[in-house]
């Protein structure tokens, strides 16, 4: 049984990864949906549920928001 997520939609991104001015809103809005020319924010991940558009990612792990990258962060 798939849950339909962000972490494991083909559409969705962190908005933290999102072009400027963007990712600014990634406190508020952690996921954004890049279906289409600009992406878009989710209020909520219950739009993933019920979302006609959505589809499985495919190749490897779901994504993970907020994930730190870098020498004092370790990899990821």
């Amino acid at each position: 049984m798939d849950i339909r997520r962000p972490q494991n939609c083909k559409w969705a991104e962190p908005t933290l990864h999102q072009p400027w001015p963007f990712w600014l809103d990634a406190w508020s809005w952690p996921w954004s949906c890049c279906r289409g020319d600009v992406p878009r924010p989710l209020g909520t991940t219950d739009e993933c549920r019920e979302c006609v558009m959505w589809e499985e990612r495919g190749g490897g792990a779901p994504v993970q928001a907020g994930a730190l990258v870098g020498r004092r962060c370790g990899s990821v």
